[in-house]
């Protein structure tokens, strides 16, 4: 029986490079091979990137961070893996340039793309990203769910508004669930709508993910409004140069884009500078008999979560996270 014996025993297991998650495979950062005594658990996981920054001047609404969640996705304990809340772009400061785009933000495999800048200067495209920022005045939004992930991360930023005048305004930036609306001949575009999850309720009331409103060109033309998160656009020429009709950031942790920049007076600059991206967040939901270890990150006490599990939700850094 001693050859049969060494014939049915059963390997160890052993790590591939690839992580298990709902609707397939997916790669991303390095991960360590499970130590020798690690045991397998299944999580739930929601990763946000960084929102992008408004454009300048008349600009786009930046794009909402990409939206990624699954359950089911399988990790080991004593393992370290990669993560990392991705930080916001800052609105465009100056005409040539579009507002930067968010970073991305990253669980072991799983990687959400930063949100798209708004256009800025001339008629400026959006940038892509994980969703895509808004156009300027009547160019193009940026291209959303970049690169292309299944689900979906996002969406593209609004683009081809209706034909140019006093008053008009500039396209919201893409959200994670809906585009960017298209500017109007009397205001500005609204960010596309985001997403509403009650795990992240101690940050915005669970609105996260929405995009930046555009700005308008002129008064009484309205501002664009941002969406779950996103900050709306700033207000146009002949209105009262101040910090309230400004562009506005995105919420923080939201990972909503930024409002498009103004058209008021260019004296201070910041009255046409583009609102920047709100940062992102990564969210673990995971049974209660596991504790998750971190290094280098911000992270809130860990909460019951429904379904007698527990979340940790993580606001800053660049680390590791390890499950005992």
């Amino acid at each position: 029986m001693g050859i049969f014996n060494e014939f049915f025993k059963k390997e160890k297991p052993f790590f591939t490079g690839i992580a298990r998650g709902v609707g397939g495979f997916g790669f991303g950062a390095a991960v360590a091979a499970p130590a020798s005594s690690a045991q397998p658990l299944t999580v739930e996981y929601i990763v946000i990137a960084g929102g992008g920054g408004g454009g300048y001047d008349c600009g786009g609404g930046g794009g909402a961070g990409g939206y990624r969640t699954a359950s089911g996705f399988e990790v080991f304990t004593n393992t370290p893996y990669t993560l990392t809340v991705g930080a916001g772009g800052a609105g465009a400061g100056d005409s040539p340039n579009k507002g930067s785009n968010g970073s991305n933000s990253v669980f072991a495999t799983i990687t959400s793309a930063g949100g798209g800048g708004g256009g800025s200067g001339g008629d400026s495209p959006g940038a892509p990203g994980g969703s895509g920022g808004g156009g300027r005045r009547a160019a193009a939004g940026g291209s959303g769910n970049q690169p292309p992930v299944s689900p979906p991360q996002g969406n593209p930023g609004g683009g081809v508004s209706p034909p140019y005048g006093p008053g008009a305004g500039s396209p919201g930036g893409g959200g994670a669930g809906a585009a960017g609306e298209v500017g109007q001949p009397d205001g500005g575009g609204d960010g596309g709508n985001g997403i509403s999850n009650p795990l992240l309720s101690p940050i915005n009331s669970g609105q996260v993910a929405g995009g930046g409103g555009g700005a308008v060109d002129s008064d009484p033309g309205t501002r664009g409004l941002g969406k779950n998160g996103g900050g709306p656009g700033g207000r146009g020429f002949g209105a009262p140069g101040s910090p309230s009709n400004r562009a506005q950031p995105g919420v923080t942790n939201t990972g909503g884009g930024g409002g498009g920049g103004g058209n008021m007076s260019a004296t201070p600059p910041a009255d046409r500078t583009g609102g920047n991206g709100a940062p992102g967040v990564v969210a673990l939901v995971y049974p209660p008999a596991f504790t998750l270890s971190n290094s280098g990150l911000t992270a809130a006490s860990p909460a019951p979560a429904p379904g007698t599990r527990t979340i940790t939700i993580f606001t800053a850094g660049d680390g590791t996270v390890t499950f005992s």
